[in-house]
């Protein structure tokens, strides 16, 4: 404060002294040695303020998912969330990265990108905090369609097993892709020839589908097989089978020429989508 001295004063009249000498208005000195004893109260006494708290910082980081599994081309994203040591939210910048940017990419925003089949590190550092969450690419979902036939009387008793008919069952194996990837069976044809020996597209709806496969729905892991199915022997040098079925919003199809050669089971050739 302006004004104020400081270090020791000297020359002081006692307080008692000059308290008794205000009293009796006859000593100006002691109103001075008064006036000097309550000084330091009117110089910022009393109790000091208070330093202001230091900056909380970042105590830890949190990624959310902790795993990942993708089929390639598969996207994702990975949240982070930084702590203080109250396990109060901070605001901090996040720095992204990958382990193998060719298995798996990285936005600044912590979205994923699966590139191929393989494993990587998503890392995320926050000032001197780093987390990693494990990400694993798998090949795409795959549904390997092929035929296998059957002896003509092999058809159930309602139906009119024709000597020479072709008679087979489709088979479907699915394989590859994330954990809850499915296919689905679409409307199917079947491309044959009629009894005078010209193209005929025999349409076949998903309700056929389910009833041939009984299922619409495939996952990695099944193995399914359609109910027999039979074809005019007319028709039995030019038979194709036109499956068509969808993974997420695309639509696969596969053509599996079923060769009519032997009443027997033969070995069958298998298409891929």
């Amino acid at each position: 404060m302006p004004g104020c001295r400081e270090g020791p004063v000297s020359d002081v009249v006692p307080l008692e002294e000059a308290h008794a000498a205000v009293r009796r208005r006859r000593d100006p000195r002691a109103s001075f040695a008064l006036a000097l004893l309550l000084w330091p109260f009117s110089c910022g006494g009393g109790d000091p303020p208070e330093a202001p708290s230091p900056a909380v910082g970042p105590s830890s980081l949190v990624l959310t998912p902790s795993e990942l599994i993708l089929p390639e081309r598969g996207t994702s994203a990975v949240s982070a969330t930084v702590l203080d040591p109250t396990g109060q939210p901070v605001e901090v910048p996040v720095l992204w990265g990958s382990s193998d940017a060719s298995v798996a990419q990285v936005a600044d925003t912590g979205g994923v990108l699966a590139v191929q089949a393989g494993s990587a590190l998503v890392w995320a550092r926050a000032a001197s905090l780093v987390e990693t969450v494990p990400v694993t690419v798998v090949p795409p979902l795959s549904v390997e369609v092929s035929y296998r036939l059957l002896p003509p009387d092999s058809v159930n008793a309602t139906a009119s097993a024709t000597p020479g008919s072709c008679v087979y069952r489709l088979t479907a194996s699915v394989s590859g892709g994330a954990p809850g990837d499915s296919a689905t069976w679409a409307a199917s044809a079947i491309d044959a020839l009629d009894d005078s020996g010209s193209p005929v597209t025999l349409e076949v709806t998903t309700t056929d589908m389910l009833d041939r496969f009984g299922t619409l729905v495939m996952r990695s892991g099944d193995d399914l097989e359609s109910t027999p199915l039979r074809i005019a022997a007319s028709s039995a040098s030019g038979i194709v089978n036109r499956v068509r079925y969808t993974v997420g919003a695309e639509t696969r199809s596969v053509r599996i020429p079923v060769a009519c050669t032997s009443e027997t089971e033969d070995p069958a050739p298998s298409g891929t989508g």
